[in-house]
């Protein structure tokens, strides 16, 4: 970023930095002691004042960034400099997101959306002040070093357009795999029910597994992955024959080399980070340093925009309530209520359709009483249970499993043995089929009725 652009781009909003600042002063002083001290070996740990004051500059002054970066780290002479100072910089936002996020409850989403901000505006000034420290001609190292900055900033962008985890992780490992040639890249995202690793999101040279939950690794196994997972540090394997526990899973390839790289936000593991190569001793000194850091970095995002949605989704979730009780409120009679209510739910979870059904224990049977299906491109016209027509129980396995554990019920499409859920509402809908289920066993504790809700 230009020293103009730096200029031209709008202040945050500085009232809302205001508000946030002096309330995580205390908490950063207290841990930045033990998070600063030997970040920089040979060199003093950074000011936790020149860190506030850096923030302070992105958000209402970002012209005197590079000012307030200097002032923060000292300007690199070699590359080991530039290494650590750019894993300083994301330990240290690191360091203020988990403890912004202690304090999330009593902030509202444009902190976040600033805080955010923030962390671009620096990155991008620290990016381009790099890269001018750095106008030497290219070797190797540099060139390798200069790819490394050019993924942080289109990782920016990346970042600042799209708040789906899933969608992040996509553009991360597609990124990373064609921009250092590395011949595979998977992210391996935690289980923590199952205590187990399942890959997630890949990038590999040649063809693309299959990314469909059948590939999972335990936490606890023998694998280089699964010992990043389990230990929090990073794997580095650079010839296989060295370590003959690097194969993990019989369909991932046969790699020569592999760096497993934990993703981290504090002590919280989102997934991994799996690197392989088919030459030994494909990675240098350089990726030993910054691929931990550009690991730090994307988990960082990912957990951001994770939060994000959360705090979108608890929003959908109060105007839900809101709109319900308004509507259970007014004069309106039980068909419209219930429409409105399958509406509002699955617009609020984002699912394909929602119906209400009642379950009469006297006959024995399922109704679907209301309905709301999103009209979408391969979504079916209507559920499987047709409307206001009672259905046999003993042929509803679904609402029986709801009944009979009285917790909600989970299930996916199989398409060895179609579920009854999955069979088309009509011969015209053959094509048309849903991919998963949710049951949910509701019961109203005066009535003589109980009934379930379906998320699909």
């Amino acid at each position: 970023m230009s020293t103009q652009e730096l200029k031209d781009n709008p202040a945050v909003n500085a009232i809302q930095l205001e508000t946030w600042i002096p309330g995580v002063i205390p908490m950063l002083k207290a841990r930045w002691t033990e998070h600063a001290t030997g970040l920089l070996a040979g060199r003093p740990a950074p000011r936790v004042s020149d860190w506030l004051a850096l923030l302070h500059a992105a958000a209402v002054t970002p012209s005197k960034i590079p000012q307030y970066l200097t002032q923060l780290l000292s300007a690199p002479t070699t590359s080991t400099d530039l290494q650590r100072n750019w894993a300083t910089l994301l330990k240290l936002f690191t360091l203020t997101f988990e403890v912004v996020q202690e304090k999330g409850n009593q902030l509202d989403a444009q902190v976040w959306q600033n805080l955010l901000e923030i962390q671009n505006r620096v990155l991008k000034a620290a990016t381009a002040a790099t890269v001018v420290r750095e106008g030497r001609p290219v070797t190797d190292i540099l060139n390798r070093r200069s790819l490394y900055l050019q993924t942080m900033s289109t990782l920016e962008k990346k970042f600042a357009a799209t708040h789906s985890p899933s969608e992040l992780l996509d553009a991360v490992v597609g990124l990373v795999q064609q921009t250092f040639g590395y011949d595979y890249v998977n992210f391996f995202t935690l289980n923590q029910a199952q205590q187990s690793l399942v890959l997630q999101n890949a990038a590999w040279k040649n063809g693309q597994p299959p990314i469909d939950g059948s590939i999972s690794l335990e936490v606890r196994g023998v694998g280089s992955t699964s010992r990043a997972a389990a230990t929090g540090q990073p794997i580095l394997v650079n010839n296989a024959a060295d370590d003959a526990q690097v194969l993990s899973h019989p369909v991932l390839p046969k790699v020569k080399a592999q760096f497993s790289i934990p993703f981290l936000v504090g002590n919280n593991l989102l997934g991994v980070l799996d690197v392989g190569c088919d030459q030994p001793e494909a990675f240098s000194e350089d990726d030993r340093h910054m691929l931990p850091a550009l690991a730090g970095y994307v988990a960082t995002a990912v957990e951001n925009a994770r939060l994000q949605v959360l705090l979108q989704r608890r929003v959908h979730e109060q105007k839900l309530l809101y709109e319900s009780n308004l509507a259970l409120g007014a004069s309106l009679d039980l068909d419209t209520v219930l429409n409105l209510m399958t509406q509002k739910t699955a617009e609020t979870l984002q699912a394909g359709a929602c119906a209400i059904n009642k379950i009469d224990d006297t006959t024995q049977t399922v109704t679907n009483l209301a309905e709301y299906v999103l009209r979408y491109p391969g979504n079916p016209a209507h559920i499987w249970r047709p409307l206001n027509s009672p259905l046999p129980l003993g042929q509803d396995p679904l609402a029986q499993q709801a009944i009979k554990t009285g917790r909600p019920v989970i299930e996916w499409a199989n398409s060895d043995q179609p579920a009854i859920w999955q069979q088309p509402a009509s011969p015209a809908e053959a094509d048309a089929r849903w991919g998963t289920v949710l049951a949910l066993p509701l019961e109203a504790k005066k009535a003589h009725h109980r009934s379930d809700g379906d998320l699909r």
